[in-house]
């Protein structure tokens, strides 16, 4: 059933197939998943991410991600495949990481033709606002923030 990313109903019948990698036992309930929203992010040139908001059968709202290289492919040397390894063999470790749960390549769900995966997605926000501030109390915390990152 090959279909498009952006199609939210292709989206849900992937993740209904998928169900068990998606949700653990007790939240599968008799349907699973009701796919919500579908969107791209607009940030990143390396990969496309794509957000999916689901409601499960108990009512519940969860998010993932689903990752994939662009129509014309990546423009960094490591694979896509290698990619969801590092998030799958840093799972369990002390390493805080988005949970993947599959990668794709049944060419009949990946979505328009290309291997993608799935994994959680964190809440939070990739934008700091300090960045955008060009104030001398801007360029302070800048600073902090940069030292912050190198030490983490």
């Amino acid at each position: 059933m090959a279909g498009a990313l952006a199609d939210p109903g292709f989206v849900e019948s992937w993740f209904r197939a998928r169900i068990e990698k998606l949700l653990p036992g007790p939240c599968r309930g008799s349907g699973g998943v009701r796919v919500i929203e579908v969107d791209r992010m607009s940030r990143g040139v390396s990969r496309q991410t794509w957000t999916v908001d689901v409601e499960t059968d108990d009512r519940s709202r969860r998010r993932f991600a689903v990752r994939r290289d662009h129509q014309a492919g990546s423009i960094i040397a490591s694979s896509l495949r290698d990619e969801y390894e590092v998030y799958r063999r840093l799972d369990g470790s002390d390493v805080p990481i988005a949970r993947v749960l599959w990668f794709e390549e049944d060419p009949e769900w990946m979505p328009d033709g290309r291997p993608a995966y799935v994994r959680e997605l964190v809440d939070g926000d990739w934008r700091l606002p300090a960045l955008d501030d060009h104030s001398l109390d801007g360029d302070a915390k800048r600073i902090r923030l940069s030292k912050e990152h190198l030490v983490s």
